[in-house]
């Protein structure tokens, strides 16, 4: 073999064996996702549970509280010192039913912003796992193919240029078409890896995000360490949509020359698809956009409601009535008429002329 040729990147770097890696932790991510769903649909089960009990705990602390109140009112119809006594628990159950309405409060995110999503993201989940999953099956697929055919005409180069001794340029041109689809090949391994990591881990940050906002205002932050604590996680989970260095090492260790293939190396093949996140994974990112940049009112939007509001929800009139106003009949474009009859031919209510009354 002449050495100055370009030589196969499966024979001088091992890209075929770096492409396999690849492959198998992206199987082995799906794999993983598909077994935590039992997990999953357990806590949904628990958290059902446990906010029907809350429910009944806050009714029983509310009737708790009004009897001491009522207890409170007899104790300041006493006289002399007795009847201060009635005022101070007046007010020590008056601070008692404020934490049983913050409790009520509670009870309530945790179905709007924990129950409620996590029951859609698993259904959502349910579905697009597997369509990923096949999605990334077929596409390698069809890539492993087209390298294989590369393969082949690159033996087949090599074959006729040793019966004949002058046509090394086909030799060469074959192994550098093998090399660019090698190349093209673990570049698209590399991108899967990413997306099944991401969306692997997206799965969590969602999850911790909609638990702290429940319970953390309440029963988490106890102390500095407390709220140091809670205050590490949101970090970590704050941008679910990038892949920290932690995560980009395991896709690196596992690839050639510890390099993510860049497109410019690829050539022709800069177009490689990639799995796509899931329709919910993609409200989640918006709503942490929204979060780092929105005011903070609208941080306490409720979980599906739009940046601006539930007055984005309004259909106003024109948009409910197919006619437009600018498409008034005809017979009427250009009239001058009286506001209650406009306002009716912009609805499409047919004008009908009164009779004339003959004096």
């Amino acid at each position: 073999v002449d050495p100055q040729r370009p030589k196969m990147a499966s024979e001088t770097d091992g890209g075929d064996c770096a492409a396999d890696v690849l492959q198998a932790l992206t199987e082995q991510i799906f794999g993983d996702m598909k077994l935590a769903t039992p997990a999953f649909d357990e806590l949904l089960k628990a958290a059902g549970k446990y906010q029907a009990l809350l429910e009944q705990v806050n009714q029983a602390a509310g009737a708790f509280v009004d009897c001491i109140a009522k207890v409170a009112n007899t104790a300041t119809r006493a006289r002399g010192a007795t009847e201060e006594l009635g005022l101070s628990l007046q007010k020590v159950a008056g601070r008692h039913r404020a934490i049983i309405g913050e409790r009520v409060v509670q009870t309530q995110k945790l179905i709007d912003q924990f129950i409620l999503p996590l029951s859609r993201r698993l259904k959502t989940d349910s579905k697009n796992v597997p369509k990923m999953e096949d999605e990334f099956k077929s596409m390698q697929k069809a890539m492993r193919a087209d390298l294989k055919k590369a393969e082949s005409a690159t033996a087949k180069a090599q074959q006729k240029s040793k019966k004949s001794g002058d046509e090394g340029y086909l030799v060469d041109q074959a192994v550098q078409t093998y090399n660019q689809k090698q190349r093209a090949f673990e570049a698209f391994q590399q991108r899967c890896l990413k997306s099944a990591l991401i969306e692997e881990r997206r799965r969590y940050c969602y999850l911790i995000d909609n638990y702290c906002s429940v319970f953390a205002p309440l029963d988490f932050v106890r102390s500095q360490a407390d709220q140091d604590l809670i205050t590490d996680i949101m970090n970590l989970v704050a941008q679910p949509e990038e892949l920290p260095p932690a995560s980009e090492a395991v896709i690196l260790e596992n690839s050639t020359d510890g390099r993510f293939q860049e497109d410019n190396e690829i050539g022709a093949n800069n177009s490689i698809a990639f799995v796509a996140p899931s329709p919910l994974t993609r409200e989640v990112e918006a709503h942490h956009r929204r979060r780092a940049t929105a005011a903070a009112p609208q941080d306490m939007l409720p979980p599906g409601c739009p940046p601006g509001g539930l007055s984005e929800l309004i259909v106003t009139e024109d948009q409910y009535n197919p006619r437009r106003p600018s498409q008034a009949p005809p017979a009427l474009a250009g009239a001058s008429l009286p506001p209650e009859l406009a306002r009716a031919a912009a609805r499409g209510v047919p004008l009908t002329p009164r009779p004339s009354v003959s004096k």
